[in-house]
């Protein structure tokens, strides 16, 4: 996948305004490419779209089973 790609991948999972684990979208993102360099690109557009101000972070999104994200409508 691209980035915009994993950028759509990521808004489209948390259209609704649900919270989600950074895990849970990380792993359905990256679903059956699960290499250590995908999981890192799907962490680092997650970043990325919250840096822009299109995702809501809570906690620190390094930490992916311990913080959550939302997107920002």
């Amino acid at each position: 996948m691209n980035e915009q790609e994993i950028d759509q991948a990521i808004v489209d999972l948390l259209t609704g305004g649900r919270e989600r684990k950074v895990a849970y979208v990380i792993a359905k993102v990256a679903e059956g490419r699960e290499s250590d360099d995908e999981l890192s690109r799907v962490e680092a557009a997650i970043r990325r779209l919250v840096a822009a101000g299109r995702l809501e972070a809570c906690g620190d999104v390094s930490e992916w089973r311990h913080s959550e994200v939302r997107l920002i409508a």
